[in-house]
């Protein structure tokens, strides 16, 4: 995928299709390390060892549609190219956890794409299901959890337009200002 941003959104569809009611995505900027790193963590029906072992060959897939996926081959790949690696820790009827880790400043790792718009789509599309975003960068971090967000906007629902795009402006504003802090630059008012 061009976009980790894409791989993410991939990565929460699978939770999905496992029937996830909570699902946490979290972005780590560790610069001391050279690290980024990205979890997502869901709640869904999980997978035994063997299927989790297997879940990186893309002839490995739960969908009847067709008899390949791409999205945890291409992101292991993408991964291991900056020197990275990829870990998937499951258990049956207790659900996943899907880590990505890439060297940040190596030339091969993929851009990040528009997290934020990412998010806020995921959140306004999925109305029952609770997600939890945290982005932590320079030591600092910010979450945001869908179900605080739906009872400060209630009654209007997260996927009235202004509501997602007023969320996806908060989280674009809280990550920049992390990215900011973490490049050495003070936020202009």
């Amino acid at each position: 995928m061009k976009e980790l941003s894409l791989n993410i959104l991939d990565m929460i569809e699978n939770s999905l299709a496992a029937k996830a009611g909570r699902i946490r995505i979290t972005v780590t900027e560790d610069r001391k390390r050279d690290i980024l790193e990205i979890t997502v963590e869901d709640d869904g029906c999980g997978m035994t060892d063997d299927f989790a072992a297997r879940a990186t060959d893309p002839f490995t897939t739960t969908r009847g549609t067709r008899k390949v996926g791409l999205g945890l081959p291409l992101l292991k790949e993408e991964a291991e190219s900056t020197g990275g690696h990829l870990e998937i820790k499951s258990s049956p009827g207790k659900g996943t956890v899907i880590t990505a880790k890439f060297v940040d400043s190596h030339i091969d790792r993929p851009p990040m794409g528009d997290l934020p718009a990412t998010v806020s789509t995921v959140i306004a599309m999925h109305p029952k299901i609770h997600f939890i975003f945290g982005y932590a960068a320079g030591g600092e971090s910010f979450s945001t959890d869908s179900w605080e967000l739906k009872r400060l906007f209630s009654p209007v629902p997260l996927s009235n337009p202004s509501v997602a795009r007023g969320i996806e402006e908060y989280i674009k504003t809280n990550i920049s200002d992390l990215d900011g802090r973490k490049n050495g630059k003070n936020k202009v008012a």
